[in-house]
């Protein structure tokens, strides 16, 4: 039997190679798999988020434009002003989470009614739906609410705040002369991704990194209560609800340290 050129004798991979190799590819493996479950689970947030803006944009641009319009009255013979207070106030009813407002929309000066299109309109919010019910009609979804919707509108999402000519707050809207009074509305709208009642969406949790001694408040830091004291009062300002702060806070953090 002839030998190899030079003497040598040629030699496969030993076992110990050979289980290093495989230990290798399994690490090289794992790492591909997570990151594509990443990027997939990045797309999916993206995909909600991106669906949760649409909705709350175009909801919240579609009652401002109609509650713009709460009110008029060409003719002065339909509801309450200073020339007029013996009127009914344009806003029949009203509370936090709805309204229900009349105007006169008609380019006709011989047409002093209500009884148009568009002309008898209530906003409503429940089951994470946004209702429009025109005069006695059967209300229609403003948002989505099927099993299948792309976002729904949070618990508590929808908040009227009313306001008098002088900005002041109007809280008590039971009397007449209290709608008649308002000037103002602002109108808060919290959107989630995935359909009410749907938990598989993806989750937020607030976190912080305290790791330098500049950190610190005695060092002219944040400190340990930063989220709480300031990044908190934060998201309040900018809208968002109770509930969703407990989420990330509460539900959420409890959830990850919970997982088996």
């Amino acid at each position: 039997m002839r030998g190899s050129p030079g003497g040598r004798r040629c030699r496969g991979f030993g076992i110990i190679e050979m289980l290093i190799a495989m230990g290798l590819s399994v690490i090289v493996m794992a790492a591909a798999t997570k990151f594509f479950s990443y990027q997939v689970s990045a797309m999916r947030t993206e995909r909600v988020r991106r669906g949760a803006q649409m909705t709350a944009r175009t909801a919240l641009n579609f009652m401002v434009r109609n509650l713009e319009l709460l009110g008029r009255d060409p003719q002065r013979v339909l509801f309450t002003s200073l020339d007029t207070p013996a009127l009914p106030p344009a806003i029949a009813t009203a509370s936090a989470s709805d309204i229900h407002y009349r105007t006169n929309l008609s380019e006709d000066l011989a047409d002093a009614d209500t009884l148009d299109e568009w002309e008898d309109v209530t906003f409503s919010v429940s089951d994470g739906v946004i209702w429009v019910t025109r005069g006695v009609a059967a209300p229609l979804p403003l948002t989505d609410g099927s099993q299948t919707a792309a976002s729904h509108v949070a618990d508590d999402g929808l908040t009227l705040t009313y306001f008098d000519g002088d900005g002041d707050e109007v809280l008590n809207l039971a009397p007449a002369a209290a709608r008649a009074s308002v000037r103002r509305i602002r109108v808060s709208l919290t959107v989630r991704g995935g359909a009410a009642g749907d938990d598989s969406g993806p989750s937020v949790t607030l976190s912080q990194d305290v790791f330098l001694k500049m950190m610190l408040t005695r060092y002219g830091g944040f400190g340990y209560a930063y989220v709480l004291r300031h990044f908190v009062p934060r998201l309040r300002r900018h809208g968002v609800s109770e509930a969703a702060i407990h989420s990330m806070l509460v539900d959420n953090p409890r959830a990850v340290f919970s997982a088996g």
